[in-house]
């Protein structure tokens, strides 16, 4: 038997281009590759019409999908062009790489027999090799020697004849490296038994001189590093993978650093400098900048020159990506980057047809969407807007379905807002289109659950470890029962509770009351249990109300207006839950800031407005302190704020009450023009909220009255003015 050794890089064009020279010329009946010897069922949809690259195979724990692997591929992948080209020609392939459920077992770990690759200090024998050769980047030296220039041959003698010399060197080897090796040369025994002539072992290069050795290692030697290993169930499939991900930047580790330029290294041999150049002049001239022809050979120059200056054989990527800066640099960095995600990252994404697809998650979904009638949406190519009625329980299970996949980061709903015309909270709008890439975040998100809800539900309850956020946490409940996740209410208010002491920021406490109050208005609807949500809100809104005073005191001119709208939220949200003993909370809190001296004008002339609307104070109580407010011997701009934050709520007050108008309209008059003009800003944010209708309503009323030479409002007795705070003092009882 025949045996070739072919040592290559994992996703090298080079290595891709050079393989299938070999294989042609070659010929093998058996090809072993190194990839995990478990995932040796799926090869045979490679090169099928099932798969477009680039893919990945996912592994996981059987039992635990957290624990996942992925195994990416791309055309220009060595290992998916040898068993492309092998299941064409029906020879047989075989992975001899040690299985994932090796990997997958922790116990391999604690005793030492395989470590977290992740972990490992490696030593670096390409890089010595690299500098000895005169480049600084053993990644630069790699592409320059094997994977970028254009010459295609039979090239593998050398990396095999340069790695056993490395190999003699000494370079110390992980453990785990060894027991991968001894693996691979039992595979390999295994294969030598049967009835081949040509054998070919596809393996990284630097296994090269280990698998050789099948025949002068025992294989006693080899079995006795295996068999202290345990195993543990997994499971595989395909899923989509995309370049963004393959790139070193994506942190997944595939050591490709520009995924769309390799696949153009592997397309092409000749004038591959001339065509990506072209093809980046087209990118930017379909963008609407002026690239001319010129530019274009310029740069193809400019490239070519900058490989000669750095003794290289051909220009790379980094040559190209110079040059072309250098010759369209006028157009901006920011432009540039077009070109880098376009043609050097890329945004090709593959596809796994949905018979072999066997993500849980997938299939979840599709049995979810059958459930809420709406099983076409993953064959439909336009974006669809779907209105729901959450009344119906298949559209509840549809809304339910889009806000998990939304917790999972999987964007196949966009929740619109709600028609303008459409009344009641049963009705949700959403914009839906499924994409093939969103195959990679379902499996991807398998990590959590082998269903959306279990998922989903997980996902939620790991985010909470690390939150302190008080706001982010009531979002978090708002997304919980909008998914229909109730069972996480305890988890995150047990969150709340123990965030809740550290927080110093007392106006959060105000913000986070009215959306807990809509979860309660709307749980009903949703079918979800809010008594651990009621809890909450009975624990807080005494506290919130205790605080209230104390914060509207210390709040500047400038900041009233944010916390004044933060007040009007919470106290019609405390209204509609028509809960008396809360409305008394909110009450004495305002009836303490109504006699506060100390109160900002804006946020004190609110307080009493709200007090008067809620009919805790009578009109007589309200005229009193607005006749002392606007009398002449007090401060104009405190008087103009102060009756902004009294109008913000309904300026309509002043055309249905002639007392209250007539006493402004008199404050207003006796205003020089120097202070007219400087507070009438004030005074028309204070009437701004009416809409154009009243206010013609108002000036016309304002005009009548002038027309009839009303004598001005007779300012109320100082009697009731003197006894205000004794009123005031009355109602603050208990």
């Amino acid at each position: 038997m025949d045996i070739r050794y072919i040592g290559i890089r994992h996703h090298g064009p080079g290595s891709a281009k050079n393989l299938n020279y070999l294989l042609k010329t070659y010929q093998p009946d058996i090809i072993l590759v190194e990839m995990p010897n478990d995932v040796t069922d799926q090869l045979h949809f490679i090169g099928t019409d099932k798969l477009k690259a680039p893919v990945a195979i996912l592994v996981h724990d059987k039992k635990d999908m957290s624990k996942v692997s992925y195994l990416p591929f791309v055309d220009y992948s060595p290992e998916w062009q040898a068993i492309k080209w092998a299941n064409a020609k029906e020879v047989p392939v075989q992975a001899i790489d040690l299985p994932m459920g090796y990997f997958k077992a922790e116990e391999n770990y604690k005793s030492g027999l395989l470590r977290d690759f992740r972990k490992l200090k490696f030593s670096d024998p390409l890089g010595d090799l690299a500098k000895l050769a005169g480049y600084e980047d053993r990644e630069q030296w790699w592409n320059e020697t094997f994977e970028q220039h254009s010459t295609v041959g039979d090239h593998f003698h050398l990396v095999e004849y340069m790695m056993d010399n490395l190999r003699d060197e000494h370079y110390d080897a992980d453990r785990e490296t060894l027991v991968r090796e001894a693996f691979m040369r039992k595979q390999i025994r295994t294969a030598a038994k049967g009835d081949y002539e040509r054998m070919l072992v596809l393996v990284g290069a630097w296994h090269i001189p280990a698998v050789k050795q099948w025949q002068s290692i025992k294989g006693s030697a080899d079995n006795a590093l295996l068999k202290p290993l345990k195993k543990t169930r997994v499971e595989h499939f395909f899923i989509p993978w995309s370049y963004e991900r393959i790139s070193m930047a994506s942190g997944y580790g595939a050591g490709v650093y520009s995924p769309a330029w390799y696949e153009h290294v592997f397309r092409f041999e000749k004038n591959m400098i001339h065509r990506w150049l072209i093809k980046a002049a087209r990118l930017l001239r379909a963008k609407g900048f002026d690239v001319s022809p010129s530019k274009v050979s310029d740069a193809v120059l400019l490239s070519r020159q900058l490989a000669e200056m750095r003794a290289l054989r051909t220009a790379g990527i980094g040559e190209c990506w110079e040059a072309l800066n250098t010759v369209m640099g006028a157009i901006g960095v920011d432009k540039m980057q077009l070109v880098w995600k376009a043609l050097i990252i890329g945004d090709k994404v593959g596809k796994v047809d949905r018979s072999i697809v066997s993500a849980p998650l997938f299939l979840d979904l599709q049995k979810q969407l059958r459930s809420a009638r709406m099983g076409t949406l993953l064959k439909q190519e336009e974006r669809q807007k779907k209105q729901l009625d959450l009344r119906k329980p298949s559209n509840l299970r549809a809304s339910r379905l889009f806000h998990r996949l939304q917790i999972l980061d999987i964007g196949l709903g966009r929740l619109l807002k709600r028609s303008m015309f459409q009344k009641g909270s049963f009705s949700e709008h959403w914009s839906l289109l499924w994409k093939e890439s969103m195959m990679i975040k379902l499996g991807e998100a398998g990590i959590w659950g082998t269903d959306i809800e279990s998922a989903s539900s997980a996902k939620l309850r790991h985010q909470l470890e690390s939150m302190k956020d008080l706001g982010d946490l009531v979002e978090r409940l708002q997304k919980a029962q909008l998914a229909g996740l109730s069972e996480q209410f305890d988890a995150i208010i047990s969150r709340i509770l123990d965030v809740l002491p550290s927080n110093t920021d007392r106006l959060i406490l105000i913000e986070i009351i009215p959306p807990l109050i809509q979860l309660l208005r709307y749980g009903d609807l949703r079918n979800t249990s809010s008594a651990s949500i009621y809890d909450l809100v009975d624990r807080l809104v005494p506290s919130v109300c205790a605080y209230l005073p104390q914060l509207i005191q210390d709040t500047s001119d400038e900041d009233a207006d944010d916390v004044i709208r933060k007040v009007q939220d919470l106290n019609f949200s405390l209204g509609l839950l028509s809960n008396s003993t809360y409305e008394e909370y909110l009450n004495q809190a305002l009836l303490q800031i109504s006699r506060n001296a100390s109160v900002g004008a804006e946020s004190g002339g609110y307080c009493i407005r709200l007090l008067f609307d809620k009919k805790v104070l009578e009109s007589a109580f309200v005229l009193a302190k607005m006749t002392r407010l606007l009398s002449p011997g007090q401060e104009k701009g405190f008087a103009a704020l102060w009756l902004k934050g009294f109008l913000r709520s309904n300026p309509d007050l002043f055309i249905y009450n002639a007392s209250f108008r007539m006493l402004v309209d008199q404050w207003v008059q006796s205003l020089s023009e120097e202070d007219f003009v400087n507070y009438l800003p004030t005074l028309r944010k204070a009437f701004g909220s009416l809409s154009a209708a009243k206010r013609g309503r108002f000036i016309r009323v304002l005009t009548e009255e002038e027309k009839k030479s009303l004598e001005p409002i007779t300012p109320l007795d100082s009697p009731l003015d003197k006894d205000l705070d004794d009123l005031l003092s009355l109602l603050l009882r208990d």
